[in-house]
């Protein structure tokens, strides 16, 4: 049985999360190590749609995924600031990039990524 989060929000179907997941690592597996930061934002707002449209999990896929893309980032030399983006900004913008719309996931990407910084997290929080 497949999942919603809502009427508007419809995650990849059980039997294709597999086959979702091999074409994401394929993605992955292809993004270049020396994009300008304009062109990662827009690369990740796309993979980020994927991983979330693909939802493998009942419970716990935002959760794991900014984990996920905390390591992911910080691989290309940049760190997300999750603490700018509330739940339900995130989740109007997975809904609108789900339904094709990229400029809203790419402005928020573009907000809250930022090359790394030995700030502690709850002096960050403050900005």
């Amino acid at each position: 049985m497949g999942i919603a989060k809502d009427q508007h929000s419809h995650f990849a179907p059980p039997e294709l999360i597999e086959r979702e997941l091999e074409s994401f690592e394929q993605e992955l597996n292809a993004f270049p190590d020396d994009l300008p930061r304009a062109e990662m934002v827009h690369r990740l707002a796309g993979l980020y749609r994927q991983l979330n449209h693909i939802h493998p999990f009942r419970e716990g896929n935002g959760r794991t995924q900014r984990v996920f893309w905390d390591a992911f980032c910080l691989e290309y030399g940049y760190e997300l600031r999750w603490h700018l983006v509330d739940k339900s900004e995130n989740d109007a913008v997975s809904r609108l990039a789900d339904s094709g719309h990229f400029g809203p996931p790419v402005d928020m990407l573009d907000r809250i990524l930022v090359p790394p910084t030995d700030e502690p997290v709850s002096e960050r929080a403050q900005e």
